[in-house]
């Protein structure tokens, strides 16, 4: 198995999950909406990250992590991936407040429908972004590369 396989793994699993994010929009689950969006933002980055070589950290946000290597990329890709850098912070801030709640907040009632909307966008964009990512490596990333 090599870093390549391992990125097709992460966007067949980001591409199912995107379709199971319709039924947090219609069931206007928008706490969902965002915590599942957040995981497939983190799960593109990751996904990215090994397409380059590059062992991702065992941590939810990567952002950072990914803009170090986002020379790396081709040029049409980069602006979109710093809009994926920057989701990857902001969904990662909601991420316990989606799924946990406070005791003076909860969980269903602290994320609006125009919240649960962008974290949607955001992911659906990753998604997007992703294919074509590796679509643009074609066969030069099938090989058995090194970790960095």
């Amino acid at each position: 198995m090599t870093q390549s396989d391992l990125a097709r793994a992460y966007l067949r699993m980001v591409e199912d999950r995107l379709r199971a994010l319709d039924v947090f929009r219609e069931r206007a689950s928008y706490a969902n909406l965002r915590r599942e969006s957040q995981e497939i933002v983190e799960l593109v980055l990751k996904a990215a990250l090994r397409s380059l070589g590059v062992d991702p950290p065992r941590i939810h946000e990567v952002g950072r992590f990914f803009a170090r290597e986002i020379e790396a990329l081709p040029e049409e890709l980069r602006a979109e991936a710093a809009i994926l850098i920057a989701a990857s912070r902001e969904l990662r801030k909601d991420r316990e407040m989606s799924f946990y709640g406070e005791v003076d907040s909860l969980p269903t009632e602290s994320f609006s429908a125009e919240e649960g909307e962008e974290g949607y966008r955001w992911a659906a964009l990753g998604v997007a972004w992703l294919r074509k990512l590796l679509a643009s490596q074609g066969e030069e990333n099938e090989g058995g590369e090194g970790l960095r």
